[in-house]
């Protein structure tokens, strides 16, 4: 027998590749902290931290001095947002105002609805948010005082025109809203040939 050699291969290692704690800090919080060459900071406050220990960083997020500044960078975030909200309504013209606050006056006269829903909370959080130019429509007093007469008006003569030259009855009746306010009903039915001598057509008016 020949003596021989056998080589083995020797045994591969992994190489793990370790980031920078600071770095790896930074990923952790990418809201709140960033990392710059070999420094770890506080994106709020634009202070240097700590990034040997996991505890100092959260202990600096839940100081008085982090906390005053996120309240104040939450606050001037609402001011940017309401500056907006505000400048997109200046953008919009006098008359462009008046057509979408005279439509949601006619939509809720026609519904039935209080003008004085305008002025509840969700509604007009559902106006600001949801409604194209809904932050443009003014509160329940200044439509009383501006549009309402308007519509009324316009209902008015487009009756006028629908009752002209016809022969008709009118019904009043009196009731409540639901505001306990006094409530004059009007009803116009035109007095059209009918074999069952029932009225199938109402138009009605209603006066506070």
């Amino acid at each position: 027998l020949f003596p021989f050699l056998v080589n083995t291969p020797r045994s591969i290692k992994t190489v793990k590749v370790l980031r920078p704690l600071h770095s790896s800090r930074a990923r952790k919080f990418p809201t709140k902290l960033h990392a710059d060459v070999d420094k770890l900071f506080c994106t709020l406050c634009n202070v240097v931290l700590n990034h040997d220990r996991q505890s100092v960083i959260v202990g600096h997020f839940a100081s008085k001095k982090h906390k005053l500044k996120e309240d104040a960078a939450q606050e001037e975030g609402r001011n940017k947002r309401q500056k907006i909200i505000t400048g997109s309504r200046k953008n919009k013209t006098p008359a462009e105002k008046e057509c979408v606050e005279v439509t949601w006056v006619k939509t809720l006269t026609g519904a039935n609805i209080p003008l004085s829903k305008t002025d509840h909370p969700l509604v007009r959080e559902f106006l600001d948010s949801r409604v194209r130019n809904g932050g443009m429509i003014s509160a329940r007093t200044q439509l009383t005082e501006t549009c309402f007469p308007e519509v009324y008006l316009k209902e008015k003569e487009n009756l006028k025109l629908k009752l002209k030259d016809r022969k008709i009855a009118v019904i009043f009746d009196e009731c409540c809203d639901d505001e306990a306010r006094s409530v004059l009903n009007v009803l116009f039915a035109p007095l059209q040939p009918d074999f069952s001598r029932m009225l199938t057509l109402f138009w009605w008016i209603q006066c506070f």
